[in-house]
């Protein structure tokens, strides 16, 4: 989807919550930045319960990332 919509996405949402998803460390949201990163898109992240702390999460955002529920 993200191909089809490229011209027009300016983001990526991110549900890093251990309740609704199936994470247990930083590794997945890693990942996510660094496509985002090559994609040139900022960040959302709902985070809720977060596997890891809260310094942790936000020393993985860049300027500009949004973390949100936390």
């Amino acid at each position: 989807m993200l191909e089809k919509y490229a011209e027009k996405a300016i983001g990526l949402k991110v549900y890093f919550d251990t309740q609704i998803s199936d994470v247990h460390d930083i590794r997945p949201l890693c990942e996510v930045v660094e496509y985002a990163e090559k994609k040139n898109l900022i960040i959302m992240v709902h985070s809720s319960n977060s596997p890891v702390s809260m310094c942790e999460l936000l020393g993985t955002l860049r300027k500009g990332d949004i973390l949100t529920h936390a």
